[in-house]
């Protein structure tokens, strides 16, 4: 009995590398930044992602948890038929994801997952055709709920240090935080 509660679980790895463990990581990415707006139409803008924080660990052999905590702002542009406004939003991401190797540097990984956020949307107005403010709105905030699909690549550079490119295609379940992400890490073991 005090052997199975004490247990933990061990993964097996090729003679001379180094078990892989937890890691921990910082990304910056790009995320695709649509609002469905109560008041009217909004115009799409890519946003650069330059704050996320990273964690993942091997559950079990060739299966893996990524967590993400981010954050981003964006500035839509407002015009006379759609509500320019400002976006800052923030959130978690949790996916379950299957390795699949290429080579003993070079691994894929396939998943999906569920992504919490919570965006403000603030300075919310349209204008005329020279620019000029014609119609104002009230600040609204909003939480969000998204499934995810996800494709990353990683490599290892050395025996702490992994560069990985995600992919990741989020689908608004509730509120509007869905859209196309591209992101870059460096992951260092521990």
């Amino acid at each position: 009995m005090m052997t199975l509660l004490l247990s933990v679980p061990a993964f097996g790895a090729a003679l001379g590398q180094p078990p892989r463990k937890s890691m921990i990581g910082y990304a910056v990415g790009a995320s695709r930044v649509s609002v469905d707006d109560p008041r009217g139409a909004t115009e799409p803008a890519w946003a650069l992602q330059p704050a996320t924080l990273v964690y993942t660990a091997r559950l079990m052999s060739g299966v893996r948890y990524w967590s993400e905590f981010y954050y981003y702002q964006a500035v839509l542009d407002a015009g006379t038929d759609r509500i320019g406004q400002d976006v800052e939003r923030y959130g978690l991401r949790l996916s379950l994801q299957k390795s699949l190797p290429v080579s003993p540097r070079w691994i894929n990984w396939f998943g999906a997952g569920i992504g919490l956020s919570r965006s403000n949307y603030t300075a919310r107005h349209t204008v005329d055709e020279e620019g000029y403010l014609l119609e104002r709105y009230p600040d609204r905030a909003e939480n969000g709920a998204t499934l995810l699909l996800n494709v990353a690549s990683e490599w290892s550079l050395d025996r702490r240090w992994s560069l990985g490119v995600k992919l990741e295609q989020a689908i608004a379940m509730s509120g509007d935080a869905g859209g196309p992400l591209a992101s870059l890490a460096l992951l260092y073991r521990y």
